[in-house]
């Protein structure tokens, strides 16, 4: 099998905490803490709801903490194998 892969920085491949602009009083997709299961990677949301301030915002295809503690995880062996990371 081919190696097709190109290496980029941490950065250039992952966008952590993206803006998520709304505007107050306009309607958009609502899901409740309880519609989320913690073993099910999708979800979908229960109602639509007008904006009025405040709250997490999230973008489509947005993967939330359980890629973030993999992430540390990793981070965390690749610095015990091989030392400091490079920006």
């Amino acid at each position: 099998m081919e190696n097709n892969w190109t290496p980029v920085s941490f950065s250039d491949a992952v966008n952590l905490n993206p803006t998520v602009k709304l505007t107050k009083g306009e309607e958009y997709p609502f899901v409740d803490m309880k519609s989320v299961d913690p073993a099910w990677r999708e979800v979908s949301f229960s109602e639509l709801r007008a904006f009025k301030s405040g709250g997490a915002k999230f973008l489509p295809k947005d993967t939330l903490n359980v890629f973030l503690k993999s992430l540390k995880i990793l981070m965390a062996v690749w610095v015990s194998l091989h030392g400091k990371l490079k920006p």
